[in-house]
């Protein structure tokens, strides 16, 4: 799913109006209604329903847009770091409903992190490494910064690859635990919920162990980063 389809179908469930939404974000109320179905058929559930015309949030939506909060701080961090900040709001809302970056391309991004190595991340996530080697070229060339020095042993985070990994961690720590919430709570089949993470390389312990560090102490330390971003 594409972190703008994320940014408009929160802000239809905020607002409870596909057309309110269409209008702010300048965009055609079928790309927003897209937006909102495709977020439903992600998580497994319903969050909207006609009634005598109008939209109407089901109670399962304040639970998902609880979840979307770190996803929407994470954009606004994006958009900052892009060149989009609070002086033309209005534009920045148009930019974050575009954004075409899909939450599999930032978990492979993060996997050619980890792995320090885009051909070691290629054959753990069994795609080609040209393929792979495309996606993060197209993702470079969109936010506008370099995020990897090519070396002989492996790919290296830059400094603006590491800001990336950041903001791009704290959507995907997001964006599982949304499609991990329990079947009593958000009233989603098991087994489509499992089919729709089997998709996702899983992230390893410790970075998660690192995150929750980073998250508890309301700050990236850069000093417990791993060494070869320091190379």
């Amino acid at each position: 799913m594409h972190l703008g389809a994320l940014f408009i179908a929160s802000h239809v469930l905020t607002s409870g109006s596909v057309r309110e939404t269409a209008r702010r974000f300048q965009l055609s109320p079928s790309t927003v209604s897209t937006a909102i179905h495709n977020l439903e058929t992600e998580l497994a559930m319903t969050l909207t329903e006609r009634a005598s015309g109008e939209l109407a949030t089901l109670i399962a939506s304040g639970r998902v847009l609880e979840g979307l909060k770190p996803i929407m701080a994470a954009i606004a961090e994006l958009g900052q770091w892009a060149g989009h900040d609070d002086a033309a709001a209005e534009s920045d809302e148009a930019w974050a409903s575009r954004i075409p970056v899909k939450i599999v391309t930032m978990e492979r991004f993060l996997e050619v992190a980890d792995q320090g190595s885009i051909n070691r991340a290629a054959r753990r996530l069994r795609l080609g490494q040209p393929q792979l080697s495309l996606q993060l070229a197209n993702l470079e060339k969109f936010l506008g910064h370099r995020l990897f020095e090519r070396q002989a042993q492996g790919s290296v985070l830059t400094e603006e690859g590491r800001r990336a990994y950041q903001i791009f961690m704290a959507i995907s720590q997001a964006w599982t635990i949304s499609n991990r919430r329990p079947t009593s709570v958000i009233g989603a089949p098991p087994d489509r919920c499992a089919s729709a993470r089997s998709s996702r390389p899983a992230r390893k312990a410790g970075w998660r162990a690192a995150w929750a560090r980073w998250s508890r102490n309301g700050m990236y330390a850069a000093a417990t980063m791993p060494s070869r971003w320091s190379r």
